[in-house]
């Protein structure tokens, strides 16, 4: 029948791609979040002496977590590099040690992100399709930087960074963002992340598809609650999309 057509065919008249960043494209993990740790702990440490570095991590994680509480504001990656000076500090942080933490920030962050083997070859298997990226992170410019030092930005049509916004995802601003830039209705959309909040419910509210990739631990553990939109289609690793998407057509 159409419908079991249409239910095995869920990613049918999908005309562009967009992806998270972290943990969907790259690896952005515990490895990668405790090398920005240490970078910014090194940096306080040269400018304030010794560091308690469970305070420091206990900081971070609030940063963080406190994006998806409220409104889903997304942190000024400088105001939030001033909190974490001014709390080790012994008075306010100046502008030029503010610097320094954002310094080491953005130094560790591009430096700490590979992209796996195969991942040029399988976006170029999606050549057809316009791709686009978009990413939570503070620092758009960071993001920036990291997919150029990948030699990935000329595979995406538009990159969008939440810092560049002022709101995460799941808020509305930055999906439509990029839905903006790609002149492609959402419904004809496919978006892919492994963040079920973030990316997936973020998704399906703004009526797109959505793919909910399960290949890396999550930095954000955000489970399926009741009323939540389901994904379209789950997979284990970003190669089996192309499985989907090439049945669909």
């Amino acid at each position: 029948s159409a419908r079991m057509a249409g239910m095995r065919r869920p990613l049918a008249a999908v005309e562009a791609v967009i992806f998270d960043y972290g943990n969907t494209l790259i690896e952005f993990g515990p490895r990668q979040l405790a090398a920005c740790q240490a970078a910014i702990a090194t940096t306080l440490e040269g400018l304030y002496g010794p560091v308690d570095r469970e305070r420091l991590r206990a900081i971070r994680d609030h940063q963080r977590h406190r994006v998806y509480e409220g409104e889903f504001r997304e942190n000024d990656m400088r105001e939030s590099s001033r909190e974490i000076a001014d709390a080790f500090a012994r008075e306010a942080a100046t502008e030029e040690e503010v610097d320094a933490i954002v310094s080491a920030r953005s130094e560790a962050f591009v430096a700490s992100i590979e992209a796996p083997a195969p991942l040029r070859a399988f976006l170029d298997r999606l050549g057809d399709l316009p791709l686009g990226l978009l990413s939570n992170y503070p620092s758009g410019a960071d993001i920036r930087a990291s997919v150029d030092r990948l030699g990935l930005t000329a595979s995406f049509r538009s990159i969008v960074v939440s810092g560049e916004v002022g709101y995460a995802k799941p808020h509305p601003a930055p999906f439509e963002r990029i839905l903006d830039e790609l002149a492609i209705p959402a419904e004809r959309c496919l978006f892919v992340g492994d963040n079920w909040l973030g990316d997936i419910q973020g998704a399906k509210r703004m009526g797109m598809r959505a793919a909910w990739l399960q290949q890396y631990a999550p930095a954000e553990d955000f489970r399926p609650a009741d009323g939540d939109h389901p994904a379209d289609i789950e997979i284990e690793e970003l190669s089996q999309l192309l499985m989907h998407l090439d049945a669909s057509r």
